[in-house]
């Protein structure tokens, strides 16, 4: 499920010629500017920063937006965002009706994808406290705004407290057991080999969309077709060779 775009874009600085080329966020309410603000400071960046930087905020964009209305507090949000890097988000039976569809990610992996944003709520919420701006009073903030505003607001609320919260992967015993029944379902014969009858379509259709095409409609440019041609082959039944 995917709630922004990151598209490429030239900025420029300065009254200067110069250029800098940079993933920017798009979601459905428009640029999300304070990221932008955030990457132009970071342009020196290696590449490999800025776009990992980017593929982490867009992950707590469709975190936040898919379960809006589920938790009493903004704290609890950031927590079970946390969690669910390093558990996933697929149930044992498969289903997942946020339809985030994330799999359990290696520490290293969730670690560094919480810093990465940390990083960027650190920074925004000094950019609030030095200039006294919470949000544009003049401009109707976007929902998308509001949510990292949210973010930056605990951090200036309780220095490192963001960092602090996503650091901590889930509790052992529990993550063990989650782990423990995700893997045995996984050794199940049955379960490898059986896929929902009615959900063919909803995998083709919305599993093999390609990130930053995601509005395109073209379908060879918006769908992995590689992958679709495969999934559809393993549907076809075996008729044996004549």
């Amino acid at each position: 499920m995917l709630n922004s775009v990151c598209v490429e874009a030239n900025v420029r600085v300065d009254n200067t010629g110069l250029k800098v080329s940079l993933p920017v966020i798009v979601t459905e309410d428009g640029l999300l500017r304070s990221y932008l603000d955030y990457l132009i400071v970071h342009r020196n960046k290696s590449r490999s920063w800025l776009d990992r930087s980017a593929f982490a905020v867009r992950l707590l964009i469709d975190y936040t937006k898919q379960n809006e209305g589920c938790f009493e507090n903004p704290y609890e949000l950031f927590k079970e965002f946390s969690n669910c890097l390093y558990t996933g988000t697929i149930g044992e039976d498969g289903e997942d009706p946020s339809w985030l569809r994330w799999k359990p990610r290696t520490d290293n992996d969730a670690g560094f994808i919480i810093k990465l944003i940390t990083n960027y709520t650190d920074w925004l919420a000094v950019q609030y406290e030095e200039k006294k701006l919470q949000l544009n009073p003049k401009v109707k903030p976007t929902r998308y705004e509001e949510w990292m505003g949210l973010a930056a607001h605990y951090q200036k609320k309780r220095r490192a407290f963001l960092s602090h919260l996503w650091a901590n992967k889930p509790d052992p015993d529990n993550y063990r057991n989650v782990m423990a029944k995700k893997v045995a379902r996984s050794q199940s014969v049955e379960s490898k080999k059986s896929f929902p009858e009615g959900r063919i379509d909803d995998l083709i259709w919305d599993g093999f969309v390609r990130y930053g095409f995601e509005t395109s409609e073209r379908i060879h440019e918006r769908l992995d077709l590689k992958n679709v041609l495969i999934t559809m082959l393993m549907r076809i039944p075996d008729q044996g060779c004549h």
